[in-house]
């Protein structure tokens, strides 16, 4: 009985484990998006290379709308080059937060919002786990 007793008892400190592991993980997550989320500093060289490499799933010379936070939106008054063979036209667009690029076409859409991004990291993450 005590073979037994023991054997519960280590299946249960096990299950506790596992089910810590998961609660810290998630904390973990949750803290890591309001600091990230909070925090992101935006400037035109970081907002340039998030559209440069959402570009890259756009055909080339297809006509794009670049939708953008209207705060960041002042940064690309000058003209900048995106590396892209076609018309872009950057819109300010108060649904987009701020560090976030939505890109419209004839083809489709790329989503590289802070949100779409954040959540392919974290389930890559959890994919590692």
């Amino acid at each position: 009985q005590i073979d037994i007793l023991i054997k519960n008892f280590n299946e249960e400190l096990k299950n506790l484990v596992i089910d810590l592991d998961d609660q810290v993980f998630f904390l973990a997550k949750k803290i890591a998006e309001k600091i990230v989320l909070k925090t992101i500093k935006t400037d035109k060289e970081f907002l340039t290379n998030i559209i440069r490499e959402a570009l890259k799933y756009v055909a080339e010379g297809v006509k794009v709308k670049v939708k953008v936070n209207p705060e960041d939106y002042r940064i690309f008054k000058e003209k900048t080059d995106f590396n892209y063979k076609g018309e872009i036209i950057i819109i300010p667009d108060k649904s987009v937060k701020k560090g976030g690029v939505l890109i419209e076409s004839s083809v489709g859409t790329v989503d590289a919002t802070l949100e779409k991004r954040w959540e392919k990291l974290l389930k890559a993450l959890e994919n590692e786990n």
